[in-house]
């Protein structure tokens, strides 16, 4: 985890405002993209994005970075459970990799969240790895690789704000071609699951249940696949029996919670 620089603390409450004008009751999250946001919010998000703090915790040596605009967003988050009730928002309360590149060898598409304000006991589990961030801190994973998932305590009135900013890193020596390529194939899936969060966020009708129903299945198993892959490339059977017990205890905390 990390923070950035104070002087980046005016437009964390630039963005703040924009979001508690934008933001109705708070019942369920809501989504506000860099790319459709005026200019004023648009340079406030920039300076941000282009923080030397944030850019020392990504960058190594060999390796460039690309900005992913078209997939960064403003999050109001809402807890919601696991149950049917909560939709499509069951899924960042679930342990789950956001993206399905994990495969592509040579480059890594880093997901940023900075928390912009945070009144909730919300906390971020990472990789095993238990977090509470307050504004200005910023928590980076892999995209495509990483399993993460949020728990905690929001109450009704309580407000939690998140930037999530995106980087490609890849290679010096990768043609910008194949950086294009990879990075739509990442905007793409973006753009797609965004879509069906938003159908699925309060399913009423046959066909939302449907979509919400297959959003959560897809997300609890392709978890599944990254514990086995994990599992299968440990060096050791006591390693395979960590991440297998790891995995069940997890199954059978997330069905604990259903309805609550």
């Amino acid at each position: 985890m990390g923070k950035l620089e104070l002087e980046l603390k005016p437009e964390l409450d630039i963005l703040t405002k924009y979001i508690d004008a934008q933001t109705g009751d708070g019942s369920t999250t809501a989504h506000y993209y860099e790319c459709t946001a005026n200019n004023f919010i648009k340079n406030s998000i920039k300076k941000i994005r282009c923080s030397t703090a944030l850019y020392d915790s990504i960058w190594a040596d060999g390796l460039c970075v690309a900005h992913v605009v078209e997939m960064n967003e403003m999050y109001s988050s809402r807890l919601r459970g696991v149950g049917g009730d909560a939709g499509s928002d069951a899924v960042f309360q679930t342990n789950h990799i956001d993206g399905p590149f994990g495969l592509v060898p040579y480059f890594t598409l880093i997901r940023c969240i900075v928390t912009i304000y945070n009144e909730s006991a919300i906390k971020t589990n990472l990789k095993g790895t238990v977090v509470v961030c307050g504004a200005g801190d910023f928590l980076a994973h892999d995209y495509n690789r990483d399993l993460h998932y949020i728990f905690g305590e929001q109450g009704a009135d309580e407000k939690r704000y998140v930037l999530k900013l995106h980087y490609v890193l890849y290679p010096e020596w990768m043609p910008m071609f194949c950086v294009d390529v990879y990075k739509y194939w990442n905007v793409g899936w973006n753009t797609m699951a965004r879509s069906l969060f938003r159908f699925a966020l309060n399913p009423k009708t046959p066909v939302e249940v449907f979509i919400n129903w297959g959003i959560n299945l897809a997300t609890f198993l392709a978890a599944g696949v990254v514990w086995v892959l994990f599992a299968l490339s440990s060096v050791s059977f006591l390693e395979l029996g960590q991440a297998c017990a790891h995995y069940i205890e997890h199954i059978e905390h997330r069905y604990d919670k259903v309805g609550c």
